[in-house]
């Protein structure tokens, strides 16, 4: 199985979203920088577009095109992993306040 250089930037990039998402991610100074990152390279190839062909060409890609594509498919992965682990940790809280609630309510019903 030969891989192109793209293929293995994109397994790459897939597996630090991953280790990111489940280490390093859940600092918000971490969400800002990489919102800083994202805003100076979008703001780069709209004053250079030439430079995603240039950069797809290097990488094995051949148009500039397909490469945001692709790294936009990978962002949109990651911010649904990232809003999933989020609605996951917000149901937990709810269950347990709830329960907690249900407690504190069957405590003092039971001292009447």
């Amino acid at each position: 199985m030969n891989l192109t250089i793209i293929q293995i930037v994109l397994l790459l990039l897939l597996l630090a979203a991953f280790f990111l998402y489940r280490r390093l991610f859940r600092n918000r100074f971490i969400n800002r920088v990489l919102l800083i990152v994202f805003f100076l390279l979008t703001i780069v190839l709209v004053i250079y577009p030439d430079a995603s062909t240039t950069v797809a060409h290097w990488l094995g890609v051949g148009r500039g095109t397909d490469l945001i594509l692709y790294l936009g498919f990978i962002a949109i992965l990651f911010v649904l992993f990232m809003m999933y682990a989020k609605i996951k940790k917000l149901e937990e809280m709810i269950t347990t306040m709830v329960r907690e609630k249900a407690l504190q309510g069957k405590n003092d019903n039971t001292q009447q």
